[in-house]
């Protein structure tokens, strides 16, 4: 799910290198995969919100001394944010309350723009689960509310950001550290209809944009779990190509904790790039679609539930204003990742350019012609929604293992990237896609 509190330009000089890693099978070392693993699931059900492509982990939230917790199921995954935020109908559910976070003014807000709408949030602390691990101390976290106070400038007019009715929050794992990782110097805006962090004067009413500290600045919970399991996640989706069972109720997956635990297992010796992301778990690349090309940043993103194409290259450069951007051919659409040079232009904007120097990973963005009938989520797979920038939605992830190392971690080739990295390869997983209502989780 996009941040979008201003237009971000990647940085100006540097590349973010790519790695086309093979390993052979006799180099890999005896190394199992993560011991902490997360189910995944995409609900089949048509007729609900969340029946369309969207990630979903069951979580555990407890208070700041963890001794008092509650489950939250029904969580939209999202490797395109950070931080964790929770809707008041759940929160409101715990036994006791969150603690909240003050600054000398009053308390600490925060506002998550996504897209055309906003999501005001109080901060407090909370120890944060899944996967079978806890963060080691309490982190700051959102408590999103559909009333009170709130920023003029983070009100507009849509509750709890317009999300399904039928998910409990979201749960940003992108490879930031905190919120604000996902900006420049790692610091949020401050600006009208731009900030994010805000601190509410109570005793006169008024509202202050400002920098948070680290402690209030929404973390990421991987980064805060304990050592080994800390340096990010690894998404393993199944394939659509099998049909569905008429007794299905979801698609299953499964999120492994910690990407040097699972690298082995998950990967081992087959083809897979390492890229290094900007911001906002973006990767350098170029879209390919029949003779036309797009280069520059790409998002990877859980929390969009379909792929975005700008529309000039969705219309196939045609005169098509307002037009959906349905009926393209998904197997004909290729995605490569590789370096990204920067280019200066006379008028000071920052031109991107994917370079093709080995090595080249190319994939296509979705095969059609492997789509079994009968899946809910089939509409957002052959069908590109328009978007500002290209993002490579969930659909992307079907039959396919992406893990989103943590920033400043190290990777499985030894490199340091300070903005974190992703790796991608076809590799789904392998136990049964679709489980029978007897037996899946509650969705």
């Amino acid at each position: 799910m996009r941040t979008t509190l201003f237009h971000r330009l990647p940085r100006a000089v540097g590349r973010a290198p790519l790695t086309l890693a093979v390993l052979v099978g006799a180099c890999v070392p005896e190394v199992q995969a993560s011991n902490h693993v997360a189910d995944v699931r995409v609900v089949l059900d048509a007729d609900a919100q969340v029946g369309a492509n969207r990630a979903l982990v069951d979580i555990e939230v407890c208070d700041a001394t963890g001794a008092a917790c509650m489950q939250v199921p029904r969580v939209l995954l999202d490797t395109g944010s950070t931080g964790l935020l929770l809707r008041q109908s759940a929160w409101s559910q715990l036994h006791q309350p969150l603690h909240r976070l003050y600054s000398s003014r009053g308390p600490w807000g925060q506002c998550a723009r996504f897209d055309k709408v906003a999501a005001w949030s109080w901060v407090a602390w909370a120890v944060v689960g899944f996967g079978g691990l806890r963060t080691v101390e309490p982190i700051p976290v959102g408590l999103m509310v559909n009333d009170g106070p709130r920023p003029p400038d983070c009100d507009l007019g849509l509750p709890d950001a317009g999300l399904p009715a039928d998910i409990n929050g979201i749960l940003g794992v992108a490879p930031a550290r905190t919120f604000c990782g996902n900006f420049p110097g790692g610091l949020c805006p401050v600006g009208w209809r731009a900030s994010a962090y805000y601190t509410h004067d109570e005793h006169r009413g008024t509202w202050h944009a400002v920098q948070p500290p680290s402690g209030v600045d929404l973390a990421n919970p991987v980064a805060h779990f304990p050592p080994g399991y800390d340096d990010g996640v690894v998404l393993r989706m199944p394939s659509l190509a099998d049909r569905v069972p008429a007794s299905a109720d979801a698609l299953h997956g499964e999120l492994h904790l910690g990407v040097a635990a699972s690298h082995a297992e998950l990967f081992g010796s087959r083809a897979h790039c390492e890229c290094g992301t900007t911001l906002d778990t973006q990767i350098p690349g170029a879209i390919h679609l029949g003779v036309l090309r797009l280069d520059g940043p790409i998002a990877i993103d859980s929390g969009a539930a379909a792929n975005l194409l700008p529309h000039a290259l969705s219309c196939f450069g045609k005169d098509c204003p307002g037009t959906p951007c349905q009926g393209l051919d998904g197997a004909a659409i290729t995605v490569g990742f590789g370096d990204l040079a920067h280019v200066l232009l006379p008028d000071g904007d920052v031109a991107n350019l994917a370079i093709e120097r080995p090595p080249w990973f190319r994939l296509g963005v979705s095969n059609l012609d492997g789509v079994a009938p009968g899946w809910a989520a089939h509409d957002a797979i052959t069908g590109f929604r328009d978007g500002t920038l290209p993002v490579l939605g969930m659909p992307f992830f079907y039959g396919r293992t992406i893990g989103f190392g943590i920033a400043g971690t190290q990777a499985p080739s030894g490199e340091v990237y300070p903005d974190g990295y992703v790796l991608i390869a076809d590799t789904p997983v392998t136990r049964p896609a679709a489980r029978r209502r007897a037996r899946s989780a509650s969705p």
